[in-house]
């Protein structure tokens, strides 16, 4: 099966902190870091179902089940703004680079 691998690094800030263990199964969509505490970063949810096999300061290793299906773990904030924070959505960076004037 193949095997993903989630960086727990995503640019600046803190490493995530995971919050799954090896030999775990996981859904699509779950979350498997967690953002540390006081600290800027991100919480990380796979994207695919299946067998945590490892667990490390710099990524979480997932082997993918054999059938995939399209549900997926919702998130379970009733406010907006929670939502957003809860699901992850990060920029892509360069923030207020198109603000600048030639």
């Amino acid at each position: 099966m193949p095997e993903y691998i989630f960086p727990l690094r995503q640019g600046v800030g803190a490493p995530s902190v995971p919050c799954v263990k090896e030999g775990e199964t996981v859904r699509r969509g779950q979350r498997i870091a967690d953002i540390p505490e006081g600290k800027l970063g991100s919480f990380i949810h796979t994207s695919v179902s299946g067998t945590v096999l490892a667990v490390t300061d710099e990524a979480v290793r997932i082997e993918a089940a054999a059938e995939q299906t399209k549900a997926y773990v919702p998130l379970e904030n009733a406010d907006p703004l929670s939502m957003i924070r809860a699901s992850g959505l990060v920029g892509l960076g360069a923030g207020g680079e198109g603000l600048r004037h030639h």
